[in-house]
């Protein structure tokens, strides 16, 4: 097998992060972004041993701290726009385009929230201010960083 370089990847171990309790925040973040080689401790490009491995890791990572309240909310908003706009084309009544829109004007305050998101630079500069030091990314683990984010909105909460 040949990485994207023409390199070989036969002779060479691939090391895996085997769990999110010890990828690097920094890692998870690549890989989010699509550069699936930060999946790997030696950074190689075998992509779908690669890929097979980020599925592993985001299992882990749903069955440990699951979909956010807003993202479900996002989902059954898109469905419910595909069901009328099924309805729409069976019927071809003009009602569901208005119901459609209702549904879109919905999908669209949820993607101002999604899109007013920070970045993960960002939100470690508020973490650090709210923890009294510095988040590193290539220190801070995976659940570590959920977990802070998690007790950081809890924090958040109650001061409302």
């Amino acid at each position: 097998m040949r990485n994207k370089s023409g390199n070989s990847t036969l002779n060479m171990h691939v090391k895996y992060w085997e769990s999110i309790d010890e990828m690097p925040m920094y890692h998870w973040q690549k890989c989010s972004d699509g550069f699936l080689k930060y999946v790997n401790v030696n950074l190689i490009d075998d992509e779908t041993g690669n890929q097979i491995q980020y599925d592993k890791l985001y299992d882990q990572y749903l069955a440990r701290f699951g979909l956010s309240k807003q993202f479900e909310r996002y989902m059954k908003l898109l469905q419910q726009k595909a069901k009328l706009q099924c309805l729409y084309v069976q019927t071809n009544k003009r009602f569901k385009l208005t119901e459609i829109e209702i549904v879109d004007a919905k999908i669209e305050r949820l993607n101002v929230n999604f899109g007013d998101g920070k970045s993960i630079e960002t939100t470690c500069l508020h973490l650090s201010k709210w923890l009294g030091y510095k988040v590193n990314l290539k220190e801070t683990t995976v659940v570590e960083y959920y977990t802070i984010i998690q007790e950081y909105g809890k924090w958040a909460n109650k001061k409302e």
